[in-house]
């Protein structure tokens, strides 16, 4: 009887310490890890009205250089991009306009924002404001939650 109770310790020992390294690498995948390398991530999702919930669009990555008053950029899937039309106070506070002036985009007290500055018509003025609606940045953890379907309402 004992016996059977020591090996159910050390089951349970065993199972314990799988479950604390499963959480424990599950929380190192889910922080997002960027700012020790001096860059910021925007995590967009997408809400349409007429849709039945949420879904991700591809992040994108800013490294930005103080120094030098500019930003490098990629989007997943995507080469990186540069701007040099940009005021910088730090990672989280920072302002960039794309080189034809159609709009500013950047990030202020860490939220990510994007103007579009210019419309070719009423009707792009109104599609730009419909995807602005729809549109909403997370963190990288609920990023995460709705691109592994465990979410799907924001």
């Amino acid at each position: 009887m004992e016996k059977e109770t020591e090996q159910e310790n050390k089951k349970s020992k065993k199972l314990s310490y799988i479950l604390g390294a499963i959480f424990f690498l599950l929380f190192i995948y889910v922080i997002d890890w960027s700012f020790l390398r001096g860059q910021i991530t925007e995590y967009s999702i997408m809400c349409p009205a007429d849709f039945d919930g949420c879904y991700t669009l591809r992040y994108t990555t800013y490294k930005i250089d103080e120094k030098n008053q500019k930003v490098i950029y990629w989007t997943e899937g995507f080469p990186p991009s540069t701007v040099t039309d940009c005021s910088i106070i730090s990672r989280k506070n920072w302002r960039c306009a794309y080189d034809d002036g159609s709009a500013e985009f950047g990030f202020s007290d860490g939220g990510y924002f994007n103007y579009s500055l210019s419309y070719s018509n009423d009707n792009s003025r109104e599609l730009f404001e419909k995807m602005d609606e729809e549109t909403h940045c997370v963190s990288r953890p609920v990023y995460l939650m709705f691109q592994w379907g465990l979410k799907k309402y924001l």
